[in-house]
């Protein structure tokens, strides 16, 4: 009686495994070996081993045998990523049927080495990453308080001065008589001439009675363009013209804001050329007479 592998290889010990295919010799199957005469060739007697396996002994924990190849690393594998240390208990297990059959065991201890490894690296890095963020101050932190040195510093000496812009020199807005109050008086200059049917001025030009401003418009508010000024004036004074007195020349008339004169309220103003362009000046201080009521309107 002789004791063979499922594969009906004759082991030449007492191994656990075959030497020839790698499986598992179980020693409860007893294979009977018929020994049968051969014939003699001069050289003795010979006999013929004829080898009949015996049936497979039942396994001892019910269900089918155990398997004889590589054991799976899945398990080791998953055990050591989802729980770190845990995964060597099957990386020892594993490790043990593999040598057990005969198998390569450092499959197991790369599938337990390798992610513990990496997550210890990660955890070493988030820890590291956690305690600079600690260690940083944050922009609100003042931070360490440190004796202050006060430093002295000379203000410059050295001004600049911005030039003021520049205008053109003009009299004093209020000086003008078309800006100041007036007491009645019609008859100051003497009885006014009785209207006639001939043209006051012929040329259109008009003798000014006052120091006044030319207008940018028939109002007092606007931007004044420039001032005529009058230096001699008749018996009566301010008001009353002479033939020295400048002239204007007027193209059109408009009303405006009234003016309170010495010859009451008017409110009729005169357009006159002025520096290329056009002004305005009150009627109350240009001496029309009864060519007021001729000019064309503008």
């Amino acid at each position: 009686m002789l004791t063979t592998c499922p594969n009906g290889h004759v082991p030449e010990g007492g191994e656990r495994y075959c030497q020839q295919c790698g499986s598992l010799i179980d020693r409860g199957a007893i294979q009977e070996v018929e020994e049968e005469p051969a014939g003699v060739d001069g050289a003795g007697d010979r006999t013929t081993a004829v080898v009949r396996p015996a049936p497979p002994a039942p396994h001892a924990g019910g269900g089918s045998p155990p398997q004889d190849g590589q054991p799976s690393i899945a398990p080791t594998l998953i055990v050591s990523v989802l729980c770190g240390l845990v995964g060597l208990w099957p990386a020892i297990r594993h490790s043990r049927m593999a040598k057990e059959r005969g198998r390569p065991t450092g499959r197991y201890w790369w599938a337990f080495g390798v992610p513990v490894f990496l997550s210890f690296a990660v955890g070493a890095a988030v820890l590291a990453m956690s305690i600079s963020s600690r260690s940083t101050p944050s922009v609100s932190d003042p931070g360490p308080s440190f004796p202050s040195t006060s430093v002295q510093v000379t203000p410059s000496t050295t001004t600049t001065t911005i030039p003021a812009p520049t205008t053109p020199p003009t009299t004093s807005v209020a000086q003008t008589a078309e800006l100041q109050t007036w007491p009645d008086d019609p008859l100051k200059c003497g009885p006014s001439p009785t209207p006639q049917s001939t043209p006051f001025s012929a040329d259109d030009e008009y003798n000014v009675t006052a120091t006044i401003h030319v207008w940018s418009a028939p109002s007092i508010a606007s931007t004044p363009l420039g001032e005529i000024t009058v230096t001699q004036y008749g018996s009566g004074g301010i008001g009353c013209p002479t033939a020295s007195q400048p002239t204007v020349q007027v193209t059109c008339k408009t009303n405006g804001d009234t003016i309170n004169g010495p010859f009451g309220p008017d409110a009729v103003w005169e357009q006159i050329p002025w520096n290329g362009s056009s002004g305005y000046v009150p009627d109350e201080w240009v001496d029309t007479q009864w060519d007021v009521n001729s000019f064309a309107s503008c």
